[in-house]
């Protein structure tokens, strides 16, 4: 039967040592996971450790970073098995991968939040959250870069959305100008509704650049000859 592989690692940096723990984990996949051809696995990551992530201590050198933020990252590489087998690229659907990387940052707040870009299909972006919308304030600021400058920065209102399986998700009513083609990248920043702490998300894109006019020629027929 199919099942992800995972193997979850985590590294301890200090001035003094490097070290590193890792698991490997196996998750079955049942019929009944899927809900609308989407899956959600439960994957243990490490509790944060205190003692080598604290966020909000300040630091100037590499050492002192690394002595109070040395462990704020697990990384996490995920791969589909087929009966034991793991599933590599070649026969994947187009687009689409057997596995796949990624980290997960600490969250002094407890929440996390993602972003998907605008696309041609959905020009509005997608947030998902961890939380329902009612655990945040009613508003999100958002900034919209390219090239290392602020395009355009401003707040939109959070949406109803919809949860399923413990992730709400919904589509923030930011429009993005005509005119901001090119590598661009989106931050969006929510803040909790007891404390107030700032949770962030991240998106990169790129749109194609579209002319508002269309360019047209005429020769002669002695310039063509």
């Amino acid at each position: 039967g199919k099942s992800l592989g995972v193997v979850v690692r985590r590294s301890y940096h200090s001035p003094e040592v490097y070290d590193s723990e890792e698991s490997n984990l196996q998750v079955a996949l049942a019929v009944e996971n899927f809900v609308d051809g989407e899956a959600v696995a439960e994957v243990f990551i490490p509790v944060d450790d205190a003692s080598c992530c604290n966020p909000l201590a300040s630091a100037t050198t590499y050492d002192e970073f690394t002595s109070v933020k040395g462990c704020c990252t697990s990384q996490l590489h995920v791969w589909v098995e087929d009966s034991g087998s793991r599933i590599w690229g070649s026969g994947s659907l187009e687009g689409l991968s057997p596995s796949l990387c990624f980290s997960r940052a600490y969250s002094p707040s407890g929440v996390f939040l993602a972003l998907e870009p605008p696309n041609e299909a959905r020009p509005q972006p997608l947030l998902f959250s961890t939380v329902s919308p009612d655990q945040l304030q009613d508003e999100v600021t958002y900034y919209l870069l390219r090239g290392g400058a602020v395009l355009v920065a401003g707040s939109a209102a959070l949406p109803a959305g919809t949860s399923a399986n413990g992730i709400w998700r919904g589509a923030l009513p930011i429009d993005i100008p005509d005119w901001a083609t090119g590598p661009c990248r989106l931050v969006v920043v929510a803040r909790t509704a007891g404390e107030g702490i700032s949770v962030t998300a991240a998106a990169n894109f790129e749109r194609k650049l579209e002319w508002p006019f269309t360019l047209s020629a005429s020769f002669s027929e002695g310039e063509v000859l």
